[in-house]
């Protein structure tokens, strides 16, 4: 008989190459600012609680000046505002619970060897991309365990092979662990295993596991709540089987009350803290007017196939999945349409986000969630596979994607691939290739500075598309906001963005104000604002006569609508006595030969 250790051997094996893997190419990573932009926001709920005695976040000048001494972000976009204007967190608290173990294991590490114990030293950093690996070695246990339960020993290894070394996987499970897509990939792995264990056994342990693991993917992601249809679809394929399933949920109705009350519990610190800041039990603390869901505006073809993300570029194995889970999985599989109605739905919101390259990330980053289904769809599609020239053919496939993968990773570690402005000329100019065209900032997007900085260095590969006269006032003392200009973006320009420049003449009877008042720009959507820039006329040196001119350039943010309203004011918030005299405003757009 053959011994426990030497059962499934070749996919254990994988495994823990697949974890040596990991643990080298983090380490070649890790830096001292891990808990950097969205990740400091994730992780302030810690050190906000256990050192600065603030759980609540009801002073944010500690987070200003931890972020000044550490340099974790360009901007504090991590603290929204409850409706009556005090700080409170961006993020929902889901990454914070999974980050807590080690925390206090950096905490302790920080005392025992003379470390700031200020959150944001070494010895936090380096034990949360610790907790990272563990976290991502948990899930690809289970990944294991689940796919053994449907494929040979061999098929099994394959599939962790791909998933680490031909997918995206590669970069946001390893270099990017801190972030959502490496926790909720986890708790995916789990979820799906315990689905699978509940519906062989109907053990309760299992449930609780399910709502345990649902309960943290929607505070880590709120839409990742729909995660619930895996489960409660697993089995239904006729209506017989959703009378079957009502049976089941009936029979067991005790152990899904005493789930249910556990997901409560889980989720009450974040109901309770929402109530406390705001008085609302549920409330939307993601203030970026520029960046939301538009569910009747998916961006399905440049999430699919841009040269700045697109998935089926720069991770082409996935079509592969995508055709075996639609097309291959077994009618007779209980998960079959439980995993094609979820990836349905998943993937459809993820195209719906107005910023649907997410970032930095490499290829389509929230997709990974959903890799424990497609891997299932990609092992189905290989199995049906019996000519040998179609295996041939797949492998040589399998192989190229592979260093297909790995190249474009390498080219985005020594940034020849740009993930914010990589256009499909761009791409063109570097597929394959150590470094990048000399013209690649012209074929690139435009370069939108992260402090909001604007540098306009090339004005004659630009058209003027719009000229107008704002408002001319003798008298502001009365107005706190003086609306000088506003237009629908689709009206001035359908490129992608427009500088924009104002000609500004004013007097005043008295000296200005060390405090405004201040030329603002931002864009409209929905009547809530975005993109806000300002100059402070107070600084405003060049004056002549008693007559201030102001000469300022403007540069669109990346537009969320062509009906979203570009939009000029004056900020006077002392209501200083102004007169204007003169407000000229031009747009221009890139010339279409450039």
């Amino acid at each position: 008989m053959q011994s426990s250790f030497k059962r499934n051997l070749l996919s254990k094996v994988v495994l823990l190459l697949c974890l040596w893997f990991i643990i080298i190419y983090r380490i070649d990573s890790v830096n001292k600012t891990e808990t950097s932009w969205d990740v400091f926001g994730y992780y302030l709920y810690l050190p906000a609680t256990f050192i600065y005695d603030d759980p609540m976040l009801n002073d944010r000048t500690w987070v200003e000046n931890v972020n000044e001494k550490h340099h974790l972000t360009a901007t504090i976009y991590q603290i929204a505002e409850t409706p009556d204007h005090q700080p409170m967190y961006f993020f929902l608290m889901g990454m914070s619970f999974l980050y807590l173990p080690f925390f206090l294991l950096g905490h302790g590490i920080a005392g025992i060897f003379g470390y700031p114990m200020d959150g944001f030293s070494e010895p936090y950093q380096y034990s949360l991309v610790f907790g990272g690996i563990v976290y991502t070695f948990i899930g690809l246990v289970f990944l294991r365990k689940l796919l053994l339960r449907l494929f040979s020993d061999k098929m099994v290894a394959l599939l962790l092979i791909i998933l680490l070394f031909t997918t995206n996987a590669t970069h946001h499970l390893t270099t990017k662990n801190l972030e959502t897509v490496n926790f909720l990939f986890f708790l995916m792995c789990w979820l799906i295993y315990a689905t699978m264990r509940w519906h062989e056994s109907f053990k309760r342990k299992h449930l609780v596991q399910i709502g345990i693991a649902i309960s943290l993917m929607a505070l880590i992601k709120p839409t990742e709540v729909i995660v619930v249809l895996v489960p409660l679809l697993w089995g239904i394929n006729s209506k017989q089987a959703i009378k079957a399933k009502w049976q089941l949920i009936k029979q067991y109705k005790f152990h899904f009350i005493q789930v249910l009350l556990l997901c409560l519990l889980i989720g009450s610190p974040q109901i309770a803290y929402w109530y406390i800041k705001t008085g609302s039990f549920i409330f939307d603390s993601y203030q970026n007017a520029g960046i939301g869901l538009d569910l009747l505006s998916p961006h399905i073809i440049p999430v699919l196939f841009s040269g700045l993300k697109g998935w089926f570029i720069y991770t082409p194995i996935m079509i592969f999945s995508v055709v075996g889970l639609y097309f291959f999985i077994p009618k007779t599989a209980p998960f079959r349409w439980s995993f094609m109605i979820y990836f349905t739905i998943c993937f459809y919101i993820i195209s719906s986000w107005t910023e649907w390259w997410y970032g930095a990330a490499f290829s389509l980053r929230p997709i990974i969630i959903c890799y424990p289904i497609l891997l299932i769809g990609l092992g189905y599609l290989l199995l049906r596979i019996q000519s040998s020239l179609v295996k041939w053919s797949m492998a040589v496939c399998v192989l190229f994607f592979t260093f297909l993968n790995q190249f474009q990773i390498w080219q985005l570690n020594n940034y020849i691939y740009d993930p914010y402005r990589t256009t499909w000329a761009y791409y063109s100019a570097i597929f394959l290739k150590t470094q990048g065209p000399p013209n690649g900032e012209d074929l690139k997007l435009i370069n939108r500075a992260f402090d909001g900085s604007i540098n306009w260095t090339d004005p004659e590969k630009y058209d003027l598309v719009l000229a107008t006269n704002g408002p001319l006032v003798k008298d502001t003392s009365s107005l706190e906001f003086l609306s000088t200009f506003e237009k629908p973006y689709g009206s001035v320009t359908q490129k992608d963005h427009v500088y924009l420049t104002v000609d500004l003449a004013y007097s005043s009877p008295d000296s200005l104000n060390s405090y405004g008042p201040f030329l603002t720009f931002c864009v409209k959507y929905k009547g809530e604002t975005y993109g806000y820039q300002s100059v402070d006329m107070s600084n405003n040196k060049d004056v002549k006569n008693g007559v201030y001119h102001l000469k300022a350039t403007f540069l669109s943010p990346i537009i969320r609508t062509d009906d979203d309203k570009l939009n000029f004011y004056i900020w006077n918030p002392s209501k200083q006595p102004l007169k204007i005299k003169k407000f000229s405003i031009k747009a221009f757009e890139k010339k279409d030969n450039y």
